[in-house]
């Protein structure tokens, strides 16, 4: 009996599970409707199937969304497009959007990578999540002037899309709406947005300028990341949270005199106090900066990836260079860094391969993980006496190092710091040294004397792959070598 039960269980699933509750009510015209209310007679148009993206791809060419459908002899209103309605219809070329249609789900026209155009009707107030993500072919949006918030991802990777406007009705841009539209060259933000998503315009290397209205109060983090071609930001006079004062081509939070954004053209006021997170992440029309005395920190990968930068001057007041700071800025050639600053951080000019001249200030204590990695143009370097510490991979493969000067106060010299210098000649470390890493100085073929002071006490493999090496001077208080 229990095994009878069982086997008409199993039955009865597998016949549930094949067969599949259908996603739409009724179909009219090719296209498929759920009713919302029976009552008041409103239906939104959805998807075939089970599955949203089972039977979706039938579509293809124009569409158009009728205002009314008629149904078992009653007429309804379009007044949604569903979730997921259209996801993946790669053939749909256009489609008209009815002024009855007050909604548009999320992922409602998701990966319809063959539209070409869209206008969204005048009564819709909310677009929602995604619902134009990957839509590649994309080059004409026109977003009705009823609208009031754009959401999330909405026209994520649109990559032709190459202008749009926001109406005055738009309160909100959400997180990523236009991420990774490479091809967008003009933006202008209408003046109700009150908010602007995080990771907003990411990615988008054709936009030049931007205007911020007074209206704006939010900036998300990041909102304008790697916007390569951004030469002109401009704030609206009377923006109570931020502006862009003397001219600066910049977004400044004004409370706390935080620079949060630049482009390829700011000069940074004098008022300026700290320069944020990545604010000039993969600007690269960016050439030279000069930070300010005023200035006393710069965040994390300020200037990441700013490939047109050839100059830096640092003021002053600048504390300490976070990570990242300066990674990956190959034109970068020469850079001074000033007595005020006491710490170098992990991998801050980390591959500035076009890097000949580092000055490093008194004040320095630590130079960080990865700092001067991969600066293969770098010729020598004085490493003065205010620093303790040398971490690990500090200088690894400065291919064309000649020479370095390691100052008396350093203490430990980390794992592979100097790996990989093969133009290297000689080295002179200190008394005051009492730890050298693992293949500190491996593969340093051009490396023909070392002396090593009194401080060390054991030596691994810090010399490996030394071939050149002929001449080394050690002091008395090794009692070990490793090979």
């Amino acid at each position: 009996m229990k095994q009878y039960l069982l086997k008409t269980f199993l039955v009865s699933l597998f016949l549930i599970t094949a067969t599949g509750a259908s996603a739409h009510d009724f179909e009219v015209g090719g296209i498929y409707y759920n009713i919302i209310s029976s009552s008041d007679l409103t239906v939104e148009v959805t998807y075939k199937g089970s599955s949203y993206n089972e039977y979706s791809k039938e579509y293809s060419g124009e569409l158009v969304i009728p205002v009314t459908v008629i149904y078992n002899a009653k007429t309804y209103s379009v007044i949604s497009i569903g979730s997921y309605a259209f996801y993946n219809c790669y053939g749909l070329t256009n489609i008209e959007i009815p002024n009855s249609v007050t909604t548009i789900g999320e992922k409602g026209f998701y990966g319809c990578t063959g539209l070409t155009s869209v206008t969204i009707g005048n009564s819709v107030t909310s677009i929602g999540n995604r619902a134009f993500y990957g839509c590649y072919g994309l080059t004409s949006v026109t977003i009705g002037n009823s609208v009031r918030s754009i959401g999330e991802e909405t026209f994520l990777e649109c990559t032709r899309l190459t202008s749009i406007e926001i109406p005055n009705s738009v309160t909100s841009i959400g997180y990523g709406a236009f991420n990774n539209c490479r091809g967008l060259t003009s933006v202008t933000i209408g003046n109700s947005v009150t908010s602007i998503g995080g990771y907003a315009f990411q990615d988008c290397y054709g936009l030049t300028s931007i205007e911020i209205p007074n209206s704006v109060t939010s900036i998300g983090n990041y909102a304008f990341y790697y916007c390569r071609g951004l030469t002109s930001i401009v704030v609206d006079e009377g923006n109570s949270v931020y502006d862009s004062r003397e001219g600066c081509n910049a977004i400044i939070e004004t409370a706390t005199n935080t620079l949060i954004q630049g482009s390829g053209n700011t000069i940074i006021p004098n008022s300026v106090t700290s320069i944020g997170n990545r604010a000039f992440k993969g600007c690269s029309s960016l050439k030279s900066i000069e930070i300010p005395n005023s200035v006393t920190t710069i965040g994390e990968e300020a200037f990441y990836a700013c490939d047109g930068l050839t100059g830096v001057t640092i003021g002053d007041g600048v504390t300490s260079i976070a990570d990242n700071t300066f990674c990956n800025c190959p034109s970068l050639s020469i850079v001074a860094i000033g007595n005020s600053v006491t710490s170098i951080g992990w991998g801050a000019f980390y591959y500035c391969e076009n890097l000949t001249s580092v000055t490093i200030g008194n004040s320095v204590t630590s130079i960080g993980n990865r700092a001067f990695k991969g600066c293969s143009s770098l010729k020598s370097i004085e490493i003065p006496n205010s620093v303790t510490t040398i971490a690990e991979e500090a200088f690894y493969d400065c291919t064309g190092l000649t020479g370095v000067t390691i100052g008396n106060s350093v203490t430990s010299i980390g794992n592979s710091a100097f790996s990989g210098c093969s133009n290297l000649t000689s080295v002179a470390i200190p008394n005051s040294v009492t730890s050298i890493g693992n293949s500190a100085f491996s593969g340093c073929n051009g490396l023909t004397e070392v002396t090593i002071g009194n401080g060390v006490t054991n030596i691994d493999d810090a010399f490996s792959y030394c071939r050149g090496l002929i001449s080394v001077t050690m002091g008395n208080s090794i009692t070990s070598i490793n090979e």
